[in-house]
C-alpha cells in the first residue's frame, strides 16, 4: 500500500474569533497564533466571523483523517450511511480499519 505525505497543516483544535481591532476575525491554533483572517467584506455572502467558525467548525470536526481520505469523499458516504440506517448510533474511529479501500483513513 503507497503511503501517504505527512500532513503538514496546523494540528487542531482551531479557534474563531473577533480580532482585538474588532473589524475582521480570526483563525488561530491553540496557542493562539493566527493562521488566517476571514475579512469583513459586504461583496460577499456571509459575515467574517460567521464564516470563520464555519472553517473552525469544519477543521475540528475533520481532526486526525487525512486529506486524501476527505478528498475521495468517504466522510460524506460514511455520513450518508448512517444517517440513511434510520437509528440512533454512536460513531466512533476507534476499531475502525486504519484503511478504507486503500485509502488510509486517519492520521497517526
Amino acid at each position: 500500500m503507497e503511503k501517504t505525505e505527512m500532513m503538514k497543516h496546523t494540528k487542531e483544535p482551531w479557534v474563531a474569533e473577533k480580532t482585538l481591532q474588532g473589524r475582521d476575525s480570526s483563525i488561530s491554533n491553540r496557542r493562539g497564533k493566527t493562521i488566517a483572517i476571514a475579512y469583513q467584506n459586504e461583496n460577499i455572502d456571509g459575515d467574517d466571523l460567521a464564516n470563520a467558525k464555519r472553517i473552525v467548525a469544519c477543521v475540528n470536526a475533520c481532526e486526525g483523517l487525512t486529506n486524501e481520505v476527505l478528498d475521495k469523499g468517504i466522510l460524506e458516504d460514511a455520513i450518508a450511511l448512517v444517517l440513511n440506517a434510520g437509528k440512533d448510533i454512536g460513531i466512533t474511529w476507534d476499531g475502525m480499519e486504519p484503511y478504507y479501500e486503500g485509502v488510509k483513513v486517519w492520521e497517526d
